[in-house]
Order: C-alpha cells, then structure tokens, then sequence
C-alpha cells in the first residue's frame, strides 16, 4: 500500500512533505475480509474494521500482527507492544551478556542498539521539584479552569483553539510564526498564548491575541532551551503539557 496516500488520508500527526515514505502495509483481521477481496485497502478498512491503529517504523523495524477475537474470548485489545531486540551484542545489565545472534531479546522500550537501558531514574531534585509542580498546579486545577474558560471561548472556533507557550527566550519564534501567517494571510484568531514570565507577557498584549496565565504554574527560566531535554526544556515542559490541558 502506498504510504504517502494512506497518511493523506489518516492524519497520524507528522508532516507529509518531511520523511521519505517508502510504502506500507495494511492487515485485516481474517474475520473482516475475505480471499478474493479485490477492494482497494481504504475502502477495505471502511467495510471491514471498527478501529484502526497506525504504527510508524523506520525501515529497519519489522512488526508481527495477531488478532484475537474479543467478542469469544472476553478480552479486550490490549495495546501493548513487545519489543525484542536482535542477538549479536554484549551488555552489563545487570551482569554482562552477550546476545547470540541469532537470538531474540526481550527488551524494555528504552533500550538502545546495544541492548543498553538508556533510560534513567530521576534524581531526588527532579522529584522534588516535579512533585512540587504538580502539587501546586492540582491545588488550582479548578480555579485555572474557571479563569481560563472565558480565553479559550472567544478564541474557539467548532470548539478548536491553538494553544502556544513562550518564555521570553522563545519570544522571537513566537514573532516569526505570528508574522509569517499574518504575511501569509493565515487567520491566527484560535491562537491562544501562555507566557511564562513577565517580558512574555507583554509581548502577548502587545499581539493583541488571548493569552493566560496564573500563578499555579510556577516560575520558569527566562532563557531559550539550549537543546532537546536541558534544564530549561524539561521545566517548560511543565507549561506545554499542562496549561493548553
């Protein structure tokens, strides 16, 4: 099946102008199709399936489907994802060992090419501090929603806004997708803002779009992320992932 088509037509939240996409391939359950089905595979998946779950791999990932009839068994789908790792490499983990290759690993979603668990546990400052977030932004939950309902109504349009958060670090990136679309002539009236500090703040105003923020969110740096999971990323994580919610 061809995959550019099939991402068209199922939007899976990636740009389609971006990857290479190579091809793909659409299963069935054999209960909802039949041998000499000739249909093409949209209309396939429109007759024959009440769901449909997409999976994006790179060309070295292959994946193994089974289907379980639910409706005879009582058991519901249950969206869990095995990963085994190919043999051929040597690990301590906790004691070294070495993969033949011709084996399979079971192997948790973290771990690497070498078999190697990259994923660490937080120390006790991040927990403090997560902790401590998380404490605060629930104590306010229903107060932040009360203030925040009458922003998102005039900017919603079929109930749809497009939520943005910024620091005064981030405030020429803000500027250049503000500008851009209004140079494009792309309506930007669901934009909503969160700025995270007082300089972000006024920039807001100064758009003139709705913007919104409280106390309950905490103080956040005021300079841009150096790169991808720093300090200051992690922290205005806080802001992306809680206050559009």
């Amino acid at each position: 099946m061809e995959a550019l088509h099939f991402i068209e037509k199922f939007d899976v939240g990636l740009p389609t102008d971006t990857p290479t996409w190579t091809g793909g391939m659409l299963l069935i359950p054999e209960a909802a199709s039949k041998p000499s089905d000739q249909k093409p595979p949209l209309a396939q998946i429109q007759e024959g399936c009440k769901e449909l779950d997409v999976l994006v791999l790179n060309n070295q990932h292959c994946v193994a489907v089974t289907h379980v009839d639910g409706a005879d068994t009582g058991q519901s789908t249950p969206y869990h994802i095995s990963r085994f790792l190919k043999g051929g490499y040597t690990y301590v983990n906790p004691k070294k060992k070495t993969i033949p290759k011709e084996s399979w690993e079971l192997v948790s979603r973290l771990a690497g090419p070498n078999g190697r668990n990259d994923g660490n546990p937080p120390g006790s400052y991040a927990l403090k501090f997560h902790r401590g977030a998380l404490n605060r932004f629930l104590g306010s939950a229903v107060e932040v929603e009360e203030q925040l309902k009458p922003v998102l109504k005039k900017a919603a349009k079929s109930n749809v806004v497009m939520a943005m958060t910024m620091n005064a670090g981030m405030t020429d990136l803000v500027l250049n997708f503000v500008c851009s679309a209004r140079r494009a002539g792309t309506a930007i009236d669901q934009l909503v803002l969160f700025p995270t500090d007082a300089e972000a703040f006024g920039v807001a105003q100064s758009l003139g779009v709705p913007h919104f923020t409280h106390p309950s969110f905490g103080d956040f740096p005021k300079e841009e992320a150096e790169s991808y999971g720093d300090d200051t990323f992690v922290k205005m994580m806080w802001i992306k992932a809680g206050a559009p919610t």
